[in-house]
């Protein structure tokens, strides 16, 4: 019997190599670079006469309401729901399980339109103290701290790419981006780091 079964690869698989690179002096990077694989990624699209009834049913289903207020990311230890337009979040968590069926078991079509982009995008960490400096050179969002806080997520361009910023706390974000875009964002943003120093660390 013909064996059809087709094993996941990262998006980066084909380019990922870790080490140290760029002008990095005293051991000490500007930039570190970790892909975040194998996550389970639901998309969430409340109805406008739904909201009230759909945040509760995800909180019943991760353990977190969703916000209702713009930018905000609402997470446990597990799970997170980053805000990422007017009654729209991105579930996302470590694949452990069928985190769709978790969703749609609290909750219906009634309710929201449920899509698992589990495999349609690729997440690439990004930290250090330059972090900041290197995205900026790629968007026009203000990333100061006092305006881009930890625990707010935006969607902009990036590179001339579409982009979600996930600020996890001071100089640590967490970017995706479209899978069919990964490799040419990650050879962008990397030669962005180069005069600061980067390293690639495994994957996660």
């Amino acid at each position: 019997m013909v064996e059809t079964t087709v094993s996941r690869r990262a998006a980066l698989n084909e380019i990922y190599q870790t080490g140290d690179f760029g002008d990095i002096t005293n051991n000490s990077p500007g930039v570190i670079f970790v892909e975040r694989r194998a996550l389970n990624i639901i998309h969430v699209a409340a109805w406008e006469e739904q909201v009230d009834t759909a945040t509760a049913a995800i909180e019943q289903a991760i353990g977190v309401k969703p916000s209702r207020t713009a930018c905000k990311v609402m997470s446990t230890d597990v799970t997170s729901a980053l805000w990422i337009g007017p009654d729209r979040w991105l579930i996302v968590e470590k694949e452990s399980r069928d985190l769709e069926a978790v969703i749609r078991k609290t909750m219906n079509t009634e309710m929201a339109a449920i899509t698992d982009q589990s495999h349609s995008r690729c997440v690439i960490s990004l930290s250090g103290v330059e972090a900041s400096n290197v995205l900026r050179k790629g968007t026009t969002l203000d990333l100061d701290a006092a305006h881009f806080k930890t625990g707010e997520a935006r969607t902009t361009s990036l590179f001339h790419m579409n982009a979600i910023i996930h600020c996890v706390e001071e100089n640590h974000f967490d970017i995706y981006v479209a899978r069919s875009f990964g490799q040419s964002f990650f050879e962008v943003i990397t030669h962005a780091s180069a005069e600061f120093g980067y390293r690639i660390d495994s994957p996660i």
